[in-house]
């Protein structure tokens, strides 16, 4: 009786093990997530713009289609600015952004339209047809782009 014990307390101490270092894992990725918005807030947040999608571009990254999109800005009063680095990928040139859109849902298709940052929002919205089909927070992750990607567009 001793012994069984004794294993039901080994596998408990495996369980809350296991269960401390998810919650430290969550925390800690919560953390980076929170520096990284900062650090977009502060690379880019000042820019806000919308237009219409000129031209995309589909590509495939880790087995999934992606697309990249070339906006023309409603605005031509947005600076231009060139990021790209591990976490972020824009150009902003000649009244074009470029920039991935991200992954390609079969269902809904591909923008027509964007708006980004609008009213100091922090959202980037895809729409098409008038409709929003997507929303996400304002970063530009690359998603498989290379820096020669961005100039596809100018």
């Amino acid at each position: 009786m001793e012994m069984d014990n004794k294993k039901v307390f080994a596998v408990m101490g495996v369980v809350a093990l296991f269960l401390v270092s998810i919650i430290i894992s969550q925390y800690y990725g919560a953390l980076s997530k929170a520096d990284l918005q900062k650090k977009r807030k502060t690379e880019y947040g000042w820019m806000h713009f919308s237009g219409k999608v000129t031209r995309c571009r589909v590509y495939k990254y880790v087995n999934k289609r992606f697309y990249q999109v070339c906006v023309k800005l409603d605005s031509p009063n947005v600076k231009q600015v060139m990021v790209f680095n591990d976490d972020d990928a824009i150009k902003v040139s000649n009244g074009i952004a470029t920039f991935s859109a991200g992954y390609i849902d079969k269902f809904v298709g591909l923008a027509d339209s964007v708006t980004v940052n609008i009213k100091n929002s922090g959202k980037i919205i895809f729409f098409r047809t008038g409709y929003m089909i997507a929303k996400k927070d304002l970063g530009f992750d690359p998603m498989g782009l290379q820096r020669d990607d961005l100039d596809s567009c100018n």
